[in-house]
């Protein structure tokens, strides 16, 4: 991922300085950093090379501020959120909103763009969120500019996102075929759905076609339902970084030795260097299937 946002946050975490030797990380330097490379990469030499220096510098930044290194090895990174907070679901257009994990999976691999409407906050805490971190860890890694600590930054993320128009379509979970009149709102529905690459809708009027679409009848009527009329299951582009369960994760690692090896003897490392601060309620380090709690680093 070429954005550089989500790493904007990481030094912020990590109270990191925004020297030339970091600034280049991006997303995938993370994954690269713990371990957990992507199944098709793996035998790609630039990848590998990648690999050895994200580990070298994110584990740099996790030892310096272990509760950030407790964050990245523990068993929830990379994990997208089970459910959506009870407070924020009055805003999807649809009582069957799309799961953290296809948020995340479509805003990492397909459409970042919607998130430039948010506030570099706003960007961290949601993605952060959304890849495992507690709000309760985001309290305790970043000073939160309200007594509320995130919480309410989180809300005002999602609810920046769905006014995205081409966010909120995708959510509705419907084809939107009766919607298709006319060439521009078809190429807006397509690009909107995942259902092909359309040029952006430059032409005159089209910031009208996007407005149109919620005075359609047809729209109007799945707003007012909070059901698809028409549904479909919502086209996910694959990121191969993100796991929808902890379940999916452990078995990941688990199907690669030499990645499991060098994940849990990063886990031993930060054990290590957190000692006492064991256990934090916002970071899971317990032993998983194949990892023993006492292995000493190499």
């Amino acid at each position: 991922m070429k954005n550089n946002w989500l790493f904007q946050g990481l030094t912020r975490m990590a109270d990191a300085p925004a020297d030339t030797a970091t600034r280049s990380l991006r997303f995938h330097d993370l994954v690269y950093g713990v371990g957990l490379l992507p199944e098709h990469t793996m035998g790609l030499r630039n990848t590998r090379r990648r690999k050895y220096a994200s580990h070298l510098r994110i584990a740099s930044l996790g030892f310096n501020t272990p509760a950030f290194g407790a964050l990245l090895w523990s068993n929830d990174f990379l994990v997208a959120q089970q459910a959506w907070p009870d407070a924020v679901l009055p805003l999807f257009p649809t009582d069957a909103p799309p799961t953290p994990y296809e948020v995340v999976s479509l805003l990492l691999g397909g459409r970042p763009k919607s998130m430039r409407a948010l506030s570099a906050d706003q960007r961290m805490v949601l993605m952060w969120w959304l890849l495992g971190a507690s709000i309760d860890a985001l309290d305790a890694l970043v000073p939160a500019p309200t007594p509320d600590g995130w919480t309410q930054t989180l809300h005002a993320a999602i609810f920046a996102l769905l006014l995205q128009p081409a966010t909120c379509l995708w959510a509705m979970g419907d084809d939107l075929v009766p919607a298709m009149n006319g060439d521009t709102r078809n190429r807006i529905i397509r690009e909107a759905l995942g259902i092909a690459k359309e040029r952006a809708p430059t032409v005159a009027g089209g910031a009208a076609h996007v407005q149109s679409l919620w005075d359609d009848p047809y729209i109007a009527a799945i707003l007012v339902r909070r059901e698809p009329l028409r549904p479909i299951q919502r086209t996910l582009p694959s990121t191969g970084v993100v796991f929808a369960t902890r379940a999916d994760k452990e078995a990941a690692i688990a199907s690669t030795p030499a990645q499991r090896d060098v994940y849990f003897a990063r886990r031993s490392i930060v054990r290590t260097a957190l000692g006492p601060q064991l256990p934090l309620p916002w970071a899971d380090l317990s032993p998983v299937a194949g990892e023993s709690d006492g292995a000493a680093p190499p």
